[in-house]
């Protein structure tokens, strides 16, 4: 339908529930909704400016390419790249089944680009997830990478500051509460990498990482230990060399992210191996849109 016609001449029939006023009783019914009328913010972040018009320009093109079935979603889930698209799936298994009975459609959007469909989204009335990374840097060192916990760092995704009304501050970000995640009339929910809390050598240590591919090995550090994962390097005792050993691993440019992602797909556990946790920040937010599309609709409503 989007190559046939114009964008503008589209209607999105949305099924909601009807209440009758003066009997009481509910009904099934429908809104439309016409993208005639939908017209996009225009974003202002950092060094980021995009116009109305070059928004608008970019949902016609990425939707008419790759995801048109977004207009036939229950929810939608806005991801970084493909670690995060391939492992998703499984996460949803194990973190939040109950969304295996909707249909979902995953979004590979990255860091700078999950907030140009938001207001579509929020538009057409289709709950979604963000999830995106930390990527903290360094203000004072050229904005340079930099580990999540080091002093003073900021995050450099625009998605983040853009969601966050200008946070860019690590620690306040970290610092957020889970209801602050919640946004656009719980039509949102913006999952990002937070500080945890594990047991590492026998103590409890902080760590907190600024991708999914570093947090996933912090709260699966018993597999990497083990040798049932890898990451291409040994894997100290010492919490702190191991923090060190991890996060300058993940961001070489010899990761290898994709292999990283197919090797934990196809790790099965055995007797005496236990089978992967999904990183907590993702299992919130899945947890979140699991009840918001549930089979109770929310404030009255069920998306067609």
């Amino acid at each position: 339908m989007l190559d046939a016609v114009d964008f503008s001449k589209i209607r999105y029939f949305r099924r909601v529930e009807l209440d009758d006023e003066a009997t009481g009783n509910t009904y099934p019914g429908s809104i439309v909704k016409s993208l005639k009328d939908f017209q996009p913010d225009a974003i202002n972040v950092g060094d980021l400016e995009v116009s109305v018009d070059e928004a608008l320009a970019f949902l016609k093109k990425f939707l008419r390419l790759t995801h048109c079935d977004l207009f036939f979603a229950d929810a939608a889930i806005l991801v970084e790249g493909a670690v995060e698209k391939l492992l998703l799936p499984k996460m949803i298994d194990l973190a939040a089944g109950g969304l295996n009975t909707k249909y979902i459609t995953i979004l590979e959007v990255g860091g700078a680009y999950s907030m140009r469909f938001a207001k579509l989204l929020e538009f057409l009335g289709i709950p979604y997830l963000v999830i995106t990374d930390i990527d903290s840097v360094d203000p004072n060192n050229n904005r340079k990478g930099c580990k999540a916990t080091d002093a003073g760092a900021v995050t450099s995704n625009a998605s983040i500051k853009y969601f966050f009304d200008g946070s860019a501050l690590v620690s306040d970000l970290t610092a957020k509460a889970d209801a602050d995640h919640i946004q656009a009339d719980n039509m949102r929910f913006v999952s990002y990498q937070k500080k945890i809390e594990i047991e590492y050598g026998g103590a409890v240590h902080g760590f907190h990482g600024r991708t999914l591919e570093e947090v996933f090995v912090y709260e699966n550090h018993g597999l990497f230990s083990s040798g049932a994962l890898s990451i291409g390097k040994d894997i100290p005792a010492d919490a702190t060399e191991f923090h060190q050993v991890v996060w300058e691993r993940i961001k070489s440019s010899t990761f290898k992210k994709t292999e990283f992602a197919m090797d934990v797909l196809a790790h099965e556990p055995d007797d005496d191996d236990a089978s992967w946790v999904v990183p907590e920040y993702v299992a919130v937010g899945l947890r979140w849109l699991e009840g918001r599309v549930g089979d109770q609709p929310v404030a009255g409503e069920q998306n067609a």
